[in-house]
C-alpha cells in the first residue's frame, strides 16, 4: 500500500490519476475486509455493574488546555464539578484519529475484534452516533468499527473534511432517542468533531475569553462547548433513573507550533498524546484521581474491566481502574506506525 501512497503524490498528472485510482480501489477492498471481518471473541463472563454505558470520544483535545487539568481559563465547569475517576496520565495510542482509535477500540490489527462486536456478543444493544465522516481517507477504519454496532447514525455521509459544518449538539436528539429505545443493556458511543481544525469553525467564530489570538481563543472555546455537551448527556442520563456510567476521552491531542500561535498535528511531542480521560457514573460519590500511566494501546483491557465483559482474547493482567502500576503503559504509535517509548519524546514549546 505504501508504494501507491507515494505514487499518488507524484506531480505527473497521468501517473497521479492511475495511481490514485488503484489506491482508491485498494482502500475500498481494505475497508470492505474491515467491515465484514468476523470477530473471534470468546466471552467467558458478563458481570455488568451498570445498565447503560456511554463513551464520548472527543477530538484533538490536549488536557493542559482544560481548566480541570490546570489551565487558567475555566472552560470545563461541568467536568470540574462532578465526581468520578479522573486519569491524569492517560496517553492516546497515536496522535491521529484513525491510528489512535483503531489501536484503542479494537485488538488491532484484528479490527473485527472491537468494542462493538464484544458488546454485541455480550448481549448489549449497541449504538454508534457520529459527527465524523462515514467514508473517506481519514474516516474509513473508525467508521467501519462504528458500523458494527446494532444501530449506527452518521451526521456526515461523506468524509470528516467535507464542507458541511454540523455542531456536535446535533447528536443530542438521537442520543435522547436511543436512551429510551429499549430496556436492554446498552453501549452508546458518541463520536464528536470536538476541537477539530479549523477551531473557529467549531465555535462559529465565537469565544468567551481571549487567549493570545483568535485561533487559540476558539480552541479554548471548543473545549468549553464540549464540556457543555457532556453536561447535557450527563443530565439526560440522570433523568433515566437507570444505572449508568459515562466515559470521556479525546482521540489524540495537538502540539504548539514553534511561534506558539497555533496548534497542529505531530508525533514528536508528549503533548500530542496527553489527553483527558474520566469516568463518571450515577453512583459516583467522590472524585478519585489516578496518577499512574495508562495507554490507549491497552484500552480494550480497560473497557473489559469497566463493562464487566471478559473474553479470552483480552488481556486482564492488571487493575486498570486503580492506582496500580501496570505493564506496557508507556508505548505510543508514531506517524510511521512504529511503536515508541513515550518518555523518549520531548515537550513542545511552553505556552
Amino acid at each position: 500500500m505504501k508504494k501507491y501512497e507515494k505514487a499518488a503524490n507524484s506531480g505527473v498528472p497521468e501517473t497521479r490519476f492511475f495511481t490514485e485510482l488503484i489506491y482508491s480501489v485498494y482502500s475500498l477492498i481494505n475497508e470492505i475486509e474491515l467491515y465484514t471481518s468476523h470477530d473471534s471473541f470468546e466471552v467467558t463472563k458478563v458481570n455488568n455493574q451498570y445498565d447503560i454505558y456511554v463513551i464520548v470520544i472527543g477530538e484533538s483535545v490536549r488536557k493542559d488546555f482544560m481548566h480541570e487539568y490546570g489551565f487558567k481559563i475555566n472552560n470545563t465547569p461541568f467536568m470540574s464539578s462532578i465526581n468520578g475517576t479522573f486519569f491524569t496520565n492517560y496517553i492516546s495510542a497515536a496522535s491521529s484519529t484513525q491510528a489512535s482509535l483503531t489501536h484503542s477500540l479494537s485488538l488491532y490489527p484484528n479490527i473485527g475484534n472491537n468494542i462493538m462486536t464484544l458488546a454485541n456478543k455480550a448481549g448489549f444493544d449497541t449504538y454508534w452516533l457520529s459527527n465524523q465522516g462515514f467514508v473517506g481517507e481519514y474516516d474509513g477504519s473508525v467508521a467501519a468499527i462504528g458500523r458494527r454496532a446494532n444501530n449506527s447514525f452518521f451526521i456526515k455521509r461523506g468524509s470528516s473534511d467535507d464542507k458541511r459544518v454540523s455542531p456536535d449538539t446535533k447528536l443530542l436528539p438521537e442520543f435522547k432517542s436511543v436512551l429510551h429505545s429499549s430496556d436492554n443493556k446498552k453501549l452508546i458511543v458518541v463520536h464528536l468533531m470536538g476541537s477539530h481544525t479549523p477551531f473557529c469553525t467549531r465555535t462559529e467564530e465565537q469565544y468567551d475569553h481571549f487567549y493570545h489570538n483568535k485561533k487559540l481563543s476558539c480552541y479554548v472555546q471548543s473545549i468549553k462547548n464540549t464540556d457543555k455537551l457532556l453536561s447535557e448527556i450527563y443530565l439526560d442520563l440522570s433523568k433515566t433513573k437507570s444505572k449508568w456510567s459515562m466515559m470521556y476521552f479525546s482521540d489524540h491531542a495537538l502540539s504548539l507550533t514553534y511561534d506558539k500561535s497555533d496548534l497542529s498535528h505531530s508525533d514528536k511531542y508528549k503533548q500530542n498524546y496527553e489527553v483527558p480521560f474520566f469516568i463518571t457514573s450515577y453512583d459516583s460519590n467522590q472524585k478519585k484521581i489516578i496518577n499512574t500511566r495508562r495507554s490507549g494501546l491497552n484500552f480494550m483491557s480497560l473497557f473489559s474491566e469497566w463493562t464487566g465483559i471478559k473474553a479470552r482474547n483480552i488481556e486482564n493482567i492488571c487493575d486498570m481502574l486503580s492506582e496500580n502500576d501496570c505493564p506496557k503503559q508507556n508505548i505510543i504509535i508514531d506517524f510511521n506506525k512504529n511503536k515508541r517509548d513515550f518518555d523518549s519524546l520531548s515537550n513542545d514549546y511552553p505556552k
